[in-house]
């Protein structure tokens, strides 16, 4: 697949054959993925610089880059953008800071400036890491598609995104940082910011101004989602918020994708981006659990239906106001399609649903690990066993999952 990068130019991967994924996904790369993002969850951003940690994490952060970038990535590169290798890339990203260390700029520079190959040094760590966990070669093949694959142009955009992202937790958390860093922060976040203003509406996003205000404003209180927890009602000491749980269900959905034998990059793509936003309209609406949503009906227009249906109305209207609304224009058609139609194909849906339960599972299978003993959160996981688009290889993980907790 070729595209014009941002420059305009027309770019292609790296020519390499379309690998065999027979026996790639198995039960053990779905437990290893859990547990980096678990990991991801429970690891501070910001470490240091602030007195207290609630509510930012590192898989917040990486929720939130993706976010950016698939808002943006129409604004900054129209011609279009080459996806080859990029979730990859993101996975070994994820699995790279799970297994390795992360640091400041300042320290990350120090090694880099003494050590050959220091960032590839990093990342063979972490691929070493995996593999002894997931015991085939996922891992691998992960490194090997990120390497050869993606888009110097591609990874551009999305660090130009990265920025942004940290922009916005930067003002957000920067009456709260330690006095002595919030100085050297700042100017070390305009130096890599800088670098973009070529990017079309990048300087406005950053900046807050013109048609890209209302953008800014709208990443803002996307990145609030950290603050919206999911469970409630059940007792949960592992808090797993809406942002992370979109990311989450979207990484399931490329994986299952691949235990499939899935690897047309545009499918691949657009299934990320659908699950990636699936629960946007949480963000305004909050979370009803579903549950409830099927439990009662009500008298609505006339007719008798379930409260689900009204949610979802509601939903809907949540999405259309206050998202799409506020989306750049050149972003509208992109992300209009996959929050309004995707769910409407009956073909697909039934695995989009199963990336967002899976996902229910993972969080599950974390909180009765970290001591919650609901019999609801037992339930759930039985009750996954029988559900029909369930995955080989998702239903096998799920039966480890309850062997490690019974």
């Amino acid at each position: 697949m070729n595209a014009k990068n941002s420059t305009g130019k027309t770019t292609a991967p790296t020519k390499v054959a379309v690998p065999n994924l027979s026996g790639l996904i198995t039960p053990e790369v779905y437990y290893v993925i859990q547990e980096v993002f678990l990991h991801l969850k429970l690891t501070e951003s910001w470490r240091g610089k602030i007195p207290t940690q609630e509510g930012f994490s590192k898989e917040d952060k990486e929720a939130l880059n993706l976010m950016v970038l698939a808002i943006m990535k129409d604004v900054w590169s129209p011609g279009g953008v080459n996806w080859e290798g990029f979730l990859p890339y993101v996975m070994l990203r994820l699995i790279r800071k799970r297994f390795t260390w992360d640091s400041k700029p300042a320290n990350k520079k120090f090694f880099a400036e003494r050590i050959s190959k220091f960032e590839r040094k990093l990342n063979e760590q972490a691929i070493n890491q995996t593999e002894k966990m997931s015991a085939n070669n996922f891992a691998q093949y992960i490194q090997n598609e990120a390497d050869n694959m993606v888009s110097p142009d591609t990874l551009k955009l999305y660090k130009a995104a990265r920025t942004v992202a940290t922009l916005i937790e930067y003002e957000e958390m920067q009456y709260r940082l330690r006095p002595d860093i919030t100085e050297t922060t700042r100017v070390e976040m305009r130096e890599d910011i800088e670098q973009f203003f070529c990017l079309p509406g990048y300087y406005d996003l950053i900046e807050g101004v013109g048609e890209f205000g209302k953008v800014k404003q709208l990443i803002r209180t996307i990145s609030c989602a950290r603050y919206t927890f999911r469970w409630q009602s059940h007792i949960c000491n592992i808090r797993c918020n809406i942002l992370t749980h979109m990311l989450e269900s979207a990484m399931i959905s490329y994986i299952q994708n691949l235990e499939e034998g899935v690897t047309d990059t545009d499918t691949l793509m657009r299934d990320f981006w659908i699950m990636l936003f699936h629960d946007i309209a949480e963000v305004w609406t909050d979370d009803i659990p579903g549950p409830l949503k099927d439990s009662f009906t009500v008298e609505w227009e006339g007719r008798t239906v379930k409260f689900r249906e009204i949610t979802e109305a509601q939903e809907m209207e949540a999405v259309e106001n206050n998202f799409i609304a506020n989306l750049p224009e050149k972003s509208k058609e992109f992300l209009n399609q996959h929050m309004m139609d995707a769910p409407n194909n009956a073909a697909n849906h039934a695995r989009y649903k199963n990336a967002d339960y899976f996902a229910a599972d993972w969080e599950v299978f974390w909180n009765i690990l970290a001591g919650a003993k609901e019999p609801r959160y037992f339930e759930i996981l039985y009750d996954s066993l029988a559900f029909q688009p369930r995955t080989t290889n998702q239903k096998k993980a799920i039966i480890e999952f309850l062997k490690k907790v019974n």
